[in-house]
């Protein structure tokens, strides 16, 4: 005999959402309490959830003709042989990041830093791809490799030829947050996340929604994951109210018919915020927001 409608209802319908909402919610905030994590590195799974979160945090490497232009200004600098050499690697480590070979392209990468004038155009450029490299990395000791991407955006903010009103400015920032909100993932959570959010909001200075405005969006949903997460370790009500804040400001351009992957991403980051915040206040309007989000 079937089962009525209602023991339908209670026996497989409600524990299979119970389930799903279980998992899913997690993902996109913390990934990492999902799976056990290997000393000095990550686990596999680890490792692919990392790469589809870490896709939404808008990390662009350099391309191989923006550096080529820079290069040249080099010729009085470097032999031939080291111009010849600088860009190779250069472009096969670059060619490596887009194939995923992390790895390779860590090594490519720093050996043409070896090589260029530190200060220059070029060498930005390579740390800026480095840093990527190292963000994205899924293996290996994970808290060095994030140390040394902050260390390569620290370098590059450290020079006065990166204007604080350039899109270099802001991308490198945008990263740097980045390296800080994954790093917080591995120690010191609420120190490291803090300035996660101190870098995106740097970065807003310059991504404003008229200029860059998808730049904008994807800013502000690092920004509100950012704030999601400081609000498991501190102030809850506060930090997801500004978690709502970020990911509607995304939403006014990820919109569904012109960006349906951000917005879809989006709104269910946001779904997620609603239904934190069902804990703290108003736990069945918000329950309702977040159904809605999602």
């Amino acid at each position: 005999m079937g089962l009525s409608k209602i023991e339908l209802i209670y026996k497989i319908i409600l524990p299979t959402l119970a389930f799903i909402s279980s998992i899913a919610v997690p993902l996109t905030l913390n990934w990492r309490k999902l799976f056990p994590r290997k000393k000095g590195g990550l686990t596999e799974e680890i490792g692919k959830v990392v790469e589809e979160k870490i896709k939404e945090l808008g990390l662009s490497p350099v391309s191989n003709e923006e550096f080529e232009k820079q290069i040249k200004s080099l010729q009085t600098q470097l032999t031939q042989k080291d111009l010849e050499n600088a860009r190779l690697r250069f472009e096969r480590g670059t060619e490596r990041l887009e194939t995923q070979d992390y790895e390779g392209a860590i090594e490519d990468l720093e050996g043409a830093l070896r090589i260029l004038p530190e200060g220059t155009g070029a060498w930005a450029s390579t740390h800026f791809n480095l840093g990527i490299a190292l963000i994205k990395f899924p293996r290996g000791n994970r808290e060095s490799n994030l140390k040394r991407a902050i260390e390569s955006y620290k370098k590059i903010l450290s020079f006065p030829t990166v204007e604080k009103t350039t899109e270099r400015y802001a991308s490198t920032q945008n990263n740097l947050g980045a390296a800080y909100w994954g790093l917080s993932e591995v120690r010191d959570k609420e120190s490291n996340l803090g300035l996660a959010i101190k870098a995106f909001n740097e970065a807003l200075r310059v991504y404003t929604f008229d200029r860059f405005p998808q730049d904008y969006a994807t800013t502000q949903n690092n920004l509100g994951t950012a704030y999601g997460d400081l609000s498991g370790v501190r102030d809850k009500e506060a930090n997801l109210g500004r978690a709502i804040t970020a990911y509607n400001e995304a939403l006014r351009v990820y919109t569904f018919d012109r960006f349906p992957q951000g917005y879809a991403t989006t709104q269910n980051n946001l779904g997620t915020a609603y239904r934190g915040l069902s804990g703290v206040r108003d736990k069945e309007a918000n329950l309702g927001r977040a159904i809605t989000a999602y």
